[in-house]
């Protein structure tokens, strides 16, 4: 019983240690052979960590994207409301509301969800990266000299 114990032990021993040497041999030559696919690498890691660290838009709304627990969610600006979502406790307040309302050339239905907030003492937030597109920009930017087809 000892014996077969000592053998096992052996066996092991002996595959750890060709395991190893095998680790060994292959990530040398990765790295002699590979130098400069390594060095890009390790530049490509260094400048997207850099980006991300530094807030830039594109870099964060890309890695924000990857999972509901990376999305920033900050108090929204009362400009360009992309998507709105109401809480059940509200929602009669904006029936209410949108029914009051009239929408004419100057006053369009994005600028009344705007003004929303304020006249019903609401919070607003804001998402990113944005999760639904924004259809209201043509009637945000009627007055500009911009054509917002472009922006779209």
């Amino acid at each position: 019983m000892m014996q077969n114990k000592q053998n096992i032990y052996q066996i092991q021993s002996q595959y750890y240690s060709r395991s190893y040497i095998s680790n060994y041999i292959f990530w040398s030559n990765l790295i002699s052979n590979n130098r400069q696919l390594l060095y890009f690498i390790f530049y490509f890691f260094l400048i997207t960590s850099v980006l991300i660290l530094l807030d830039h838009s594109n870099v964060s709304w890309t890695w924000r994207s990857l999972h509901p627990t990376f999305y920033a969610i900050y108090p929204a600006p009362s400009c360009c409301l992309p998507g709105v979502i109401h809480f059940r406790q509200t929602y009669t307040q904006v029936i209410d509301y949108l029914n009051s309302i009239e929408c004419h050339k100057n006053y369009a239905i994005d600028t009344a969800f705007d003004d929303l907030p304020k006249r019903a003492n609401l919070q607003t937030y804001l998402v990113e990266p944005n999760l639904v597109h924004h259809i209201g920009l043509y009637s945000r930017l009627r007055k500009m000299y911009i054509n917002p087809y472009l922006l779209d």
